[in-house]
């Protein structure tokens, strides 16, 4: 028998912050569309514990969960250790009025 685990989609507050840290850098940089590369460009790792893969796909999945941010395309990631693996490109969901 197989047991399933739950995954707790819920924002916390450190999703929440990380969210508006991110929208608010990248809206300096005056981009629309984004990747984990781009999380990691503005040092919000930090943040996060464990594995940092995982913890930023945690992060993104969330988000994308809760309908924050939608995936619109995949890139090259420029991080050395990922190899030019490709990965998620995401932009930020406007909620309508």
């Amino acid at each position: 028998m197989s047991s399933q685990s739950h995954v707790d989609f819920s924002l916390s507050s450190t999703d929440r912050f990380l969210y508006q840290k991110l929208r608010c850098h990248l809206a300096v940089e005056g981009k629309t569309r984004f990747s984990s590369d781009d999380f990691r460009a503005c040092g919000l790792e930090k943040f996060l514990h464990g594995d940092l893969c995982h913890a930023i796909g945690g992060v993104f999945a969330k988000w994308v969960h809760n309908k924050l941010i939608r995936e619109v395309g995949r890139v090259c990631s420029v991080i050395p250790s990922n190899h030019l693996r490709k990965i998620s490109l995401y932009e930020f969901v406007e909620k309508e009025a």
